[in-house]
């Protein structure tokens, strides 16, 4: 993931995501608010690495509303392209 936030370094996002074994990919035409409340249920339910795709509606701000709402609960960004060797 890129666009790591301040206090996760690159190896502390890669283990969290090898550790839970795969990212929530959230995309689509819905207001921050409403992804908020769906990030919110997919944390109670136990995955914590999401994906916000810059295609989504207002994505920045989603992304930075459910950093600041989920702490270090999830671990929230967006995607680089990434290649299949850089996901192994």
């Amino acid at each position: 993931m890129s666009g790591v936030r301040p206090g996760i370094g690159a190896a502390e996002a890669t283990k969290r995501v090898r550790d839970t074994g795969a990212v929530v990919i959230l995309r689509g035409a819905f207001s921050p608010q409403a992804l908020l409340e769906a990030a919110t249920v997919i944390v109670e339910e136990g995955m914590s690495v999401i994906e916000v795709t810059l295609n989504s509606t207002d994505a920045l701000e989603a992304i930075a509303l459910l950093q600041a709402e989920l702490g270090d609960a999830a671990l929230v960004g967006v995607a680089a392209g990434a290649g299949a060797d850089d996901v192994r």
